[in-house]
């Protein structure tokens, strides 16, 4: 959703961050179906992100390998 909006690599204040986060292993995965939506492509995006199909999908992956989902 509005979540690709913060990946931006132009203008992005929390970027140095988000590559920071990145380096020490944190990985960041946005949905393509967003950025359809928002009419972004991955070249306007920071290179820590990695865009998957669909973010319900790698959910769904994720939880079966483990990982836990929490939604505020």
């Amino acid at each position: 959703g509005n979540a690709v909006q913060g990946f931006l690599a132009e203008g992005n204040t929390n970027l140095s961050t988000i590559e920071a986060l990145s380096h020490q292993g944190v990985t960041f995965a946005l949905c393509h179906h967003s950025l359809d939506k928002f009419q972004l492509s991955q070249e306007q995006l920071s290179t820590a992100v990695t865009i998957v199909p669909a973010g319900a999908y790698e959910l769904i992956k994720k939880q079966t390998e483990g990982f836990i989902y929490i939604k505020p």
